[in-house]
């Protein structure tokens, strides 16, 4: 079963709207694919288009409804030094980087994780961590996190831990979680938002931890490597191999470029700010400082950031 011909896809892409034509891709990739025996329905599927190109607050909904034919992948819940190639493990050596150049070094973490998937990160921070929450967009995730939680958590010896399924970047999916963390850490997904989205969700993590002094947010922005050719005559790729495109753009001030996300069984929208710009952007937030930073390297092209109230 076709449901876009090949034409649509080559019009999408020859024009760089390359996440809604790798959507359409999808979408007719998986038309023969069947769950439990049924047909996909791809009504709904086309709904959540039509809000994405209104409201990109909602991309991720495309994603989930996509994945009506689709089981879940099996490699996201292996541990990510050994199953994954998504540069977790820097993510992972960073975060305890600031963190112990941080006040928090010698204090048990209260912890709310943005788009935690299934929360690896807890189990690799050096401090005891007295409690866990994390947010996550997919309902698989948070399922099967939570089927895996009791074994891993009391590894680390942490026995207040949940997971929530939520939008992070809108507030209402906040309401009733604790809100005196003293760590709020958002690592992975900033690539996927754009600049007024970036700005909700740091507004949106600051109300999640405490006036205390000693809390810190800790982000993680994917940035355009200092050598990056934008001519289109050098073929650049990113750490995973992704071919990133040309040339720059810019919205609100900010300076981009936008590759497709191999991650996934959809290719979101992936953006690189200027590191400059992008910093910039979050030192204009009035409730946030920025108290230390790890520069972008070789191994992966991400500014980390460790921010606290003012």
């Amino acid at each position: 079963m076709k449901v876009f011909p090949a034409t649509a896809y080559s019009f999408l892409n020859q024009y760089g709207l390359w996440t809604m034509a790798e959507f359409v891709r999808t979408v007719a990739d998986q038309g023969s694919q069947l769950k439990d025996g049924r047909e996909p329905k791809y009504g709904t599927t086309l709904r959540g288009l039509a809000q994405w190109v209104i409201s990109p607050v909602t991309r991720e909904e495309i994603n989930r409804t996509v994945r009506n034919s689709v089981a879940y992948r099996e490699h996201d819940r292996l541990d990510p030094f050994n199953g994954r190639s998504n540069g977790f493990k820097t993510q992972v050596q960073r975060t305890k980087a600031l963190i112990s150049r941080s006040s928090l070094s010698n204090q048990e973490l209260k912890i709310f994780d943005a788009a935690c998937n299934h929360g690896h990160i807890a189990e690799h921070l050096d401090q005891k961590i007295r409690r866990y929450n994390g947010m996550d967009t997919f309902d698989e995730v948070i399922e099967s996190a939570w089927k895996e939680a009791v074994e891993r958590f009391e590894k680390i010896g942490c026995s207040d831990y949940s997971f929530v399924h939520g939008n992070i970047l809108l507030k209402s999916s906040y309401k009733g979680l604790p809100q005196d963390n003293n760590l709020a850490i958002c690592t992975g997904v900033m690539g996927h938002f754009r600049p007024y989205q970036i700005v909700q969700l740091l507004d949106n993590l600051t109300d999640m931890v405490d006036s205390s002094g000693s809390s810190r947010i800790i982000v993680g922005i994917p940035v355009i490597p200092k050598d990056y050719d934008s001519t289109g005559f050098i073929i650049t790729t990113d750490q995973f191999g992704n071919i990133m495109p040309k040339p720059r753009r810019e919205e609100a001030g900010i300076r981009y470029i936008v590759q497709r996300s191999k991650a996934g069984l959809t290719n979101f929208e992936f953006r690189r700010y200027e590191k400059d710009d992008i910093v910039n952007l979050v030192k204009q937030n009035k409730r946030l400082e920025i108290a230390d930073i790890i520069e972008p390297s070789e191994e992966l092209q991400n500014v980390y950031l460790c921010l606290k109230k003012k």
